[in-house]
């Protein structure tokens, strides 16, 4: 059995001047294993030493021996976490970077170096092309950025091994629900059994809202800019008639509706904020830009603190009670008793409850999916909604399923998905995952 790293394993001094930056992520106890065995160099090519010792995880430059990263790993229930780290500020030592670099490097470190999660997929679309050069690429990682095969002796299947396609990494899954649902919502089907992709399958309104909201979260735009250019740059999407004039306004107001449009473009939302108190803030602020009204406020909340719930490890029955005790809704029925009497209705009211539901009663992301679908209505929109939260429940969508969404994607969109995804996704797992 390899022995784990310790801090005789190599030589290594002391951080002279700790930086501290904030970031989430979070590991399942059989990852925390997994990062406790550090990374001994084996050859010239290895420009790091890791190892762990009394809670804290420490990294150093295999070749000086210079301290660079440490960060505290803290329990939870089912598993740990890390909300900071510090880094090497001293520009005698090393040139100073800014926090998102640092945070790119720690993540690409932990997750490849120590995980064997092969997210550099991300960071060469976001560093390599835009900001940094090959060479400089392998001064930081050496051939751990550049080997493909590096780990390839271990041939075990592992959870890491599930999430290793970059394209699972990517948040999709309010998209795809939209896109599978696009076809269902003017020919319902009152069935979990139907043909998930047709040749009129395509993205919605849903999805150039949410990629919206996602262009306004990374980049600062305000939330009525981003909703009126993407609305004018994506026409023709299956906008409602309100929307569509506001579009097109000079002078945008809200106009006081509770229609499902602000639960279905606000998942981004509860991915990119860290506290439920601030999820709730700027999904009213995403929402009342146009869906002023208290229940179209109140769909967007609701859909964004089920999507943070999950990504941050709480049970279905927790998230049920949360839902049901800050919103209101009614989460005791079944689908089955649903379906034979939904019709089509737009309203947060009848949509987002509905929408929560074929979740609680799901078993993985597709599943979820079907079952939004089943009960009929706006299909698209709820399936939009379930997708949302389940993907981050459930931590992926099938990989057959993505490649399908994504050839109906533009470039364009793709690429803002994975700047977000980059940048938010991170180690954000279930802390529900079974124990390993």
């Amino acid at each position: 059995m390899e022995e784990p790293a310790t801090r005789t394993s190599w030589q290594n001094l002391p951080i002279t001047n700790p930086k501290r930056i904030e970031i989430d992520l979070h590991f399942t106890n059989k990852q925390y294993s997994q990062i406790k065995k550090g990374l001994i160099p084996e050859q010239m090519e290895d420009k790091w030493f890791i190892f762990y010792e009394k809670g804290w995880l420490y990294f150093h430059r295999s070749w000086t021996g210079i301290g660079i990263y440490k960060a505290r790993l803290i329990k939870e229930k089912g598993g740990y976490y890390i909300n900071e780290f510090w880094a090497e500020n001293n520009p005698e030592i090393r040139e100073n970077r800014n926090d998102d670099h640092d945070r790119d490097i720690f993540y690409l470190l932990v997750a490849w170096g120590l995980l064997e999660i092969d997210v550099r997929g991300f960071y060469s679309e976001q560093q390599i092309k835009e900001q940094m050069d090959t060479v400089n690429t392998w001064s930081i990682f050496g051939r751990m950025y550049f080997t493909p095969d590096l780990f390839e002796h271990d041939t075990t299947s592992t959870p890491a091994k599930k999430e290793a396609s970059t394209k699972q990494q990517l948040i999709l899954g309010a998209i795809v629900g939209d896109i599978i649902g696009s076809v269902f919502e003017w020919h319902n089907v009152k069935t979990t059994d139907f043909q998930l992709f047709t040749e009129k399958t395509d993205y919605t309104d849903d999805s150039v809202l949410t990629i919206a909201t996602i262009d306004s979260i990374l980049h600062g735009i305000d939330y009525t800019t981003a909703y009126q250019t993407y609305g004018r740059k994506f026409p023709n999407r299956g906008y409602g008639g309100y929307f569509r004039s506001w579009i097109r306004s000079d002078y945008p107001k809200p106009y006081n509706s509770y229609g499902n449009g602000s639960a279905m473009r606000v998942s981004p939302v509860g991915w990119a904020y860290n506290t439920i108190e601030e999820v709730l803030h700027q999904a009213k602020r995403s929402a009342e830009v146009t869906h002023n009204h208290p229940e179209g406020i109140k769909g967007a909340q609701a859909t964004a603190a089920a999507v943070f719930l999950a990504r941050t490890g709480s049970s279905k029955a927790e998230i049920k009670k949360y839902i049901q005790d800050a919103f209101g809704y009614d989460l005791e029925r079944r689908i089955d008793d649903i379906r034979h009497v939904y019709t089509f209705n737009e309203t947060c009211q009848q949509t987002v409850p509905e929408a929560i539901l074929a979740f609680l009663e799901s078993e993985d992301y597709e599943s979820a999916i079907r079952l939004a679908i089943s009960i009929g209505g706006d299909s698209d929109t709820v399936a939009c909604i379930t997708g949302g939260i389940a993907e981050a429940f459930y931590r992926e969508i099938p990989e057959w399923i993505v490649e399908k969404a994504l050839g109906l994607l533009s470039s364009e969109i793709i690429k803002l998905v994975e700047e977000f995804s980059m940048k938010y996704r991170r180690f954000k797992y279930n802390k529900h995952d079974e124990e390993l």
